[in-house]
């Protein structure tokens, strides 16, 4: 235990002798939560009334007191005042006390997310830091799962020491697939997980699973686990048109017509097909039901190949290629 003692004058004239020099004065500083003890050399019969600020009176000697002093940095003060046995009151006197650091806070429990990163900052601004980490600066950056600690030293050369801990929580395992390849009238399953607690999908679904037909479009997915983590996968389905390249238009009810079936599905569709010297033969937009029969005008076109332009009107570049008559 520190023992301090100072002069306390009286108003009455009556000098108190003491071991060290001039109350009043700032005593010697210490640490928060460090127990001292103060005192004064008063008259044999006098008694003491001590007031502290700042810490707790834990032993009362009369002439002597043992403080134990509160955590928080601070200047804290000492009151005395001397009561004779003649009941004559001496002017009380005070002393301050600065009070260091003892303590310091950088948190309890801190949560991320895989792949993210916490810093560790501490409450206030201490003189010198070493943490856990061997870092010697006044924060430290962590990644990983554990317990992390700081021991501080104020400019009094008090010293602290905190600890808390980092949980760093998954991100959801999210996977769509390989890209892949779709015919209009084909549709797939997509599953973005079962780890998630909310579904974030680019085709304005929120379930778990959405079915996806043959668009040539990118399918993204967002999704959140319970623990705000995020993750997300994209899959890009390309669609490959099933184009008859030939049809045999005889009249014999089979393959009398070039009839592409998905079609009608898009019905802003134009159809134009060319003879070998770029002459159009014919043209329509929303392409019949029972396709096109061979004929121009009417009449019906000889054997040979012809270059077709399919624009389905989707934003996406038009469908080009060459179908066959056959008689």
């Amino acid at each position: 235990m520190k023992v301090n003692y100072k002069n306390i004058s009286l108003i009455f004239g009556i000098l108190l002798m003491v071991t060290a020099t001039g109350w009043g004065q700032d005593l010697p500083s210490t640490c928060g939560g460090s127990r001292v003890r103060y005192g004064v050399s008063g008259l044999p019969s006098s008694t003491f009334n001590w007031e502290v600020t700042g810490g707790t009176i834990i032993a009362n000697y009369n002439d002597s007191i043992d403080v134990q002093w509160e955590v928080v940095e601070g200047i804290k003060t000492i009151r005395v005042t001397e009561y004779t046995q003649g009941n004559c009151v001496a002017a009380p006197v005070l002393a301050h006390v600065v009070v260091g650091a003892s303590s310091v806070n950088i948190g309890d429990i801190a949560q991320i997310c895989e792949g993210d990163s916490f810093t560790f900052v501490p409450d206030i601004v201490y003189e010198v830091y070493n943490w856990s980490t061997g870092e010697t600066t006044s924060s430290i950056v962590a990644k990983t799962t554990g317990t992390y600690w700081l021991e501080i030293t104020d400019k009094y050369g008090c010293k602290g020491r905190d600890s808390a801990e980092l949980v760093v929580n998954p991100k959801p395992n999210v996977s769509l697939g390989m890209d892949t390849i779709l015919f209009p009238d084909q549709t797939m399953l997509l599953n973005a997980g079962s780890g998630g607690a909310e579904y974030k999908w680019s085709t304005g679904d929120i379930s778990q699973t959405i079915e996806t037909g043959g668009k040539d479009d990118p399918i993204w997915v967002s999704v959140t686990s319970d623990k705000g983590c995020i993750n997300g996968d994209t899959i890009s389905i390309t669609v490959r048109y099933k184009i008859p390249n030939a049809f045999t238009p005889n009249g014999d009810g089979d393959n009398d017509t070039w009839h592409v079936q998905w079609l009608e599905a898009f019905p802003e569709a134009t159809v134009e097909i060319f003879d070998r010297w770029g002459r159009l033969v014919f043209k329509q937009k929303g392409f019949p039901t029972e396709g096109w029969d061979g004929r121009s005008n009417g009449r019906a076109l000889p054997m040979d190949s012809y270059y077709y332009i399919l624009d389905l009107k989707n934003g996406k570049e038009p469908i080009v290629g060459n179908v066959t008559i056959i008689r």
